[in-house]
């Protein structure tokens, strides 16, 4: 019997071997790794924004709100990308 972490609960249990290729069905595409790739770097930005915000650096609130809305719309770009992936039958190999 495989170990199953208790975080997982007892859906968990049923995908313990997962491969990378069906965790991540998608990350084969480069189009859809470009997108995604950007929208984690657009929320590393927006998160050091975000915190410097808080800090109380008020100069910071035009490219926050920048950044807001490049990851909305990378995260629109990506899931746009995903769904045209899924219609076509699955990433490009």
């Amino acid at each position: 019997m495989s170990h199953v972490s208790p975080f997982q609960g007892r859906a968990g249990a049923y995908v313990v071997n997962q491969s990378a290729s069906t965790r991540w069905p998608y990350w084969n595409d480069p189009t859809w790794r470009l997108f995604r790739t950007s929208q984690m770097v657009i929320c590393a930005i927006l998160l050091t924004l975000l915190v410097l915000y808080f800090a109380g650096v008020a100069s910071v609130l035009y490219p926050l709100a920048a950044a807001v809305i490049l990851n909305i719309v990378a995260a629109t770009v990506v899931i746009a990308r995903g769904i045209q992936l899924r219609i076509k039958g699955g990433p490009s190999r």
